[in-house]
């Protein structure tokens, strides 16, 4: 009752401080509306471009320059930050016109990372990338090949991979569970690639002690990222679970400590009670998953498919957006468990509704 009870309050707090921000922004509209980014002719915010080293590609072992392009027209860029695997480096930054290049020179092992460039502008818009590459041996970069490169939602990148999805080289092998560096129980399975498109590696992950089995949950995620209503149901991406923790994507079940502390590696703050993709890892809060939110109005099943989906668009590259239509379905990248909007709950990215 405690535990429901401080929720509860977190959740009024949250819902004030909306409101108080709605209303400054309302405050600052009536007194100066050129300062508020609503559109009506007005400039857009900062772009970002010619991410280095291009996403999807394998470099050489040594220093890495991860680096990218800002395009801001008025007003000026305020506030850059450049992170590698969630840690924030120091920027470099040289200006050409109404352009920016920024950089960070990183020694960076073998292996997978995530690259991340957050950009502010005066009037405190921001825009966010991030992308993925690989650091190789000589040879591995030089074989690697870097594959389309989708626009919609920011930079979203895959490698094709051999055997071809779909193929009858991929099975799917149930194994133990493995713990990870971080602590977390990978339930491990080798499953064929399903859809088409950018090949996405994804691990299924449980944090100890949070009474949920680990083969339970990776059971009914993957049920869901393999269903067609899904991310693979219109070409653009082939995901695959693995067994390994240099998968693409990571989707991890933890407490909500522990995505606090782990959303907090980018500069995001989860109260408690949400989940989040740091760049690395689709943090999934336990509570949700057990319990959904009191104002989704939706079962368990619906909204524990939405959970999953949501945080693994954003892993796919994909941002939030609203609820266009009050009454319609609302779109899987919507915040649907702080407020639907008026839409309909909706856990699918392609839903056949």
């Amino acid at each position: 009752m405690a535990a429901r009870r401080r929720e509860d309050e977190r959740r009024k707090a949250w819902r004030w401080r909306a409101l108080l921000l709605v209303g400054v922004l309302g405050l600052v509209a009536l007194l100066a509306p050129d300062a508020l980014p609503l559109g009506g002719g007005r400039s857009p915010g900062p772009e970002l471009s010619e991410m280095r080293p291009a996403p999807g590609s394998v470099v050489e072992a040594g220093p890495v320059t991860i680096e990218a392009r800002i395009v801001s027209s008025s007003p000026a860029v305020r506030t850059v930050e450049l992170r590698v695997d969630g840690r924030p480096h120091e920027v470099q930054s040289a200006r050409e016109d109404s352009a920016r290049t920024v950089s960070a020179t990183v020694e960076l092992p073998a292996g997978p990372h995530t690259a991340q460039v957050v950009v502010w502008d005066d009037a405190g818009r921001s825009t966010q990338a991030w992308w993925r590459f690989e650091v190789g041996t000589t040879d591995a970069a030089a074989e690697a090949e870097e594959t389309t490169s989708l626009s919609a939602g920011g930079p979203r990148t895959g490698l094709d991979l051999e055997p071809a999805p779909g193929s009858d080289a991929f099975s799917r092998e149930r194994l133990p569970v493995s713990e990870t560096e971080e602590g977390f129980l990978l339930a491990q399975a080798v499953s064929a690639a399903v859809g088409e498109g950018a090949l996405f590696t994804y691990t299924l992950e449980v944090e100890p002690g949070v009474g949920v089995d680990p083969h339970a949950f990776a059971d009914e995620a993957e049920r869901i990222l393999s269903d067609p209503r899904g991310w693979t149901g219109q070409g653009e991406f082939a995901l695959q679970r693995v067994e390994t923790a240099a998968a693409a994507i990571r989707v991890v079940l933890a407490s909500p400590q522990t995505v606090d502390r782990f959303c907090a590696e980018v500069g995001l703050d989860t109260e408690g009670l949400y989940s989040c993709w740091n760049g690395r890892l689709a943090m999934l809060n336990v509570e949700r998953w057990l319990d959904a939110v009191e104002t989704f109005e939706g079962d368990i099943t619906t909204y524990r498919t939405y959970l999953v989906n949501h945080e693994f668009g954003h892993g796919l590259g994909f941002g939030h957006v609203n609820c266009p239509v009050p009454g319609e379905l609302a779109p899987v990248m919507q915040q649907q468990s702080i407020d639907l909007e008026g839409c309909r709950p909706n856990g699918w990215p392609f839903p056949q509704d």
